[in-house]
């Protein structure tokens, strides 16, 4: 997504004030559209500073992003305000260029109610900021010099693929290609993390089949004809080959872009080489057999939206590869209909989600993501609505199936999993201590990333 387009170079200002009320009224001022009343403004102001106190939301320490929905507004806005710098007059040379590398910058995001994509907005600009150099920023005295590196920020960096092998991968895909088509592939899944910044895309001349690109990044992919293909955004796992694989065809089949009859034709190589060397054809009625022959059409619950569960893979993929001080942590997220899943759970402990708003526990707001981390730490799952709002955190599981039956070595956190995803419409993505990621549904396992993956790593 473009995120510059929500951005203007005449809502980037520098700040006159260092105390947030007051910055926040800078940043209103050129944020809300002409005849906002000063009384309307003023409550907007109120609620954003209600809104920090609650949850404070920060980038790399010295990035500020406040946020909220609001009615005064049609379309998503943002505003960017440079805090003035804080020199004391009695400073020494070494405490002033401490303070002029210190300021802090305030993005400013409000977006209309009911905005479905503002939750993805502030996401696609958590990312932006978090590859960026405080350092190179702080570098930056001229205002038109800041509001060109910050408008370079938003329409993102413009690289150009590494030039080394070049020859060697054009040749290595027009040759994925003619294999795609000799043996009637319907796709072609592009592993783009095979290179370390993102490439341009050659644009197939017939529709034999379609180009999916999977990538762990937020990288934009565009034909020469200035059509995008799909992307399907899974995490790579160190540099193991195609480690993405597993989830990114099930995530392609929840969004039925893949079709359970579909051959697939996987091209790339080792996250980050920069050189292509795989091709792997395969069948996915095969790679996913039980699940394909008797559920076919109900991979998703009817209730969850596509990409609540895609991010619910990804926290649980985090948790399984990175995990805490180095370990996995084992959990469970179960996704689905919440009328039918609460007979079947109670409270291990006091709900730490309870009495938020929704837009500020849902697992696709980029600030919640730490928080599910930390508190996948205590023992229970984690509900959470189809919509992405997370109800409960350490809730115990109480349905039971005696009809399940598991395979060897999975525990009772498993057989919880398989139980709740058999009794209810609903979806459990269940992290093992091991760090094996497993999705349960209708007491079907899905093994999205086994223990031998995630221990390379």
């Amino acid at each position: 997504m473009r995120i510059d387009r929500f951005l203007s170079k005449n809502r980037i200002l520098d700040l006159t004030s260092r105390e947030l009320p007051a910055a926040l009224d800078e940043l209103l001022a050129v944020a809300l559209p002409a005849g906002t009343s000063a009384a309307e403004r003023n409550r907007l102001r109120v609620e954003l500073i209600a809104r920090e106190a609650q949850m404070q939301k920060r980038v790399a320490d010295w990035a500020s992003l406040p946020s909220i929905c609001t009615p005064l507004v049609k379309n998503t806005v943002i505003a960017v305000g440079r805090l003035p710098k804080r020199v004391p007059a009695d400073a020494d040379a070494q405490e002033k260029d401490a303070a002029s590398s210190g300021f802090r910058v305030i993005f400013l995001v409000l977006a209309p109610k009911q905005g479905r994509s503002y939750l993805t907005i502030l996401s696609e600009l958590v990312h932006a900021l978090e590859d960026e150099d405080e350092k190179a920023l702080a570098c930056v005295e001229d205002l038109a010099e800041f509001r060109r590196v910050i408008m370079k920020i938003f329409r993102g960096a413009e690289r150009t693929a590494p030039r080394q092998d070049t020859r060697w991968n054009r040749q290595f895909a027009k040759t994925a290609a003619r294999l795609a088509r000799a043996t009637h592939c319907q796709v072609l899944l592009f592993f783009a993390d095979t290179f370390s910044v993102p490439v341009s895309l050659s644009e197939q001349t017939d529709t034999s089949f379609r180009t999916i690109v999977v990538s762990g990044g937020n990288a934009e992919y565009v034909f020469p004809s200035g059509k995008k293909p799909e992307v399907i955004n899974v995490s790579s796992f160190g540099t193991h080959r195609m480690s993405q694989l597993r989830a990114a065809l099930f995530v392609g089949l929840m969004r039925e872009s893949i079709k359970p009859t579909d051959r697939v034709c996987c091209l790339g190589g080792g996250d980050g080489s920069d050189k292509l060397d795989s091709l792997i054809v395969i069948e996915v009625a095969q790679e996913f057999p039980s699940m394909m022959v008797k559920h076919t059409n109900t991979l998703l619950p009817s209730h969850v939206r596509p990409e609540v569960l895609e991010r619910a893979i990804g926290i649980a993929t985090d948790l399984a590869v990175e995990g805490r001080e180095g370990k996995p942590v084992g959990t469970i997220l179960v996704l689905g209909d919440l009328d039918k899943i609460k007979p079947f759970m109670e409270q291990l402990v006091m709900n730490p989600f309870s009495g938020y708003r929704e837009e500020d526990r849902s697992i696709l707001n980029p600030f919640i993501e730490e928080t599910i981390k930390e508190w996948a730490l205590i023992d229970g799952a984690f509900v959470i609505d189809g919509n992405g709002t997370v109800y409960s955190a350490g809730s115990r599981l109480t349905a039971v199936d005696s009809q399940l039956s598991l395979q060897s070595g999975l525990g009772t956190r498993h057989a919880a999993a398989a139980a709740i995803s058999s009794v209810t419409d609903c979806a459990a993505v269940c992290v093992s201590s091991s760090g094996q990621v497993t999705l349960f549904r209708r007491g079907e396992a899905v093994v999205l990333l086994d223990r031998s993956v995630s221990r390379t790593v």
